[in-house]
């Protein structure tokens, strides 16, 4: 895994369930299920944002981490849990480019 990634969690765009985790912690299992929302919730508002484009990527910074959700083909979204000052989220879509595809690929 990148420097600064805490967890990361493949999680199903329509249920939330997780399909696949980097975490033993079920406390994590429960934040990336519950990250989902996040998304929902912008597709559920998303024609209020149709002049900016597309939603790449949605970051949430709490005081101790950063959740990114980002979508991996069209029903998995990849949830990460990382430490904001050991990574540089501008690189991320690019880290994750071949994690993506290989989703793509399979649907």
């Amino acid at each position: 895994m990148a420097q600064g990634i805490i967890s990361c969690a493949l999680v199903t765009i329509d249920t939330g369930m997780i399909c696949l985790t980097t975490s033993a912690e079920s406390r994590f299992e429960v934040m990336a299920e519950g990250a989902r929302d996040y998304w929902v919730l912008h597709h559920r508002n998303g024609k209020i944002f149709d002049a900016i484009g597309g939603v790449k990527n949605i970051y949430v910074q709490h005081a101790k981490g950063t959740i990114c959700i980002q979508a991996c083909g069209e029903k998995m979204l990849l949830i990460t849990l990382a430490d904001s000052s050991k990574l540089y989220w501008n690189d991320w879509p690019l880290t994750t480019l071949a994690l993506r595809n290989a989703i793509y690929q399979s649907e």
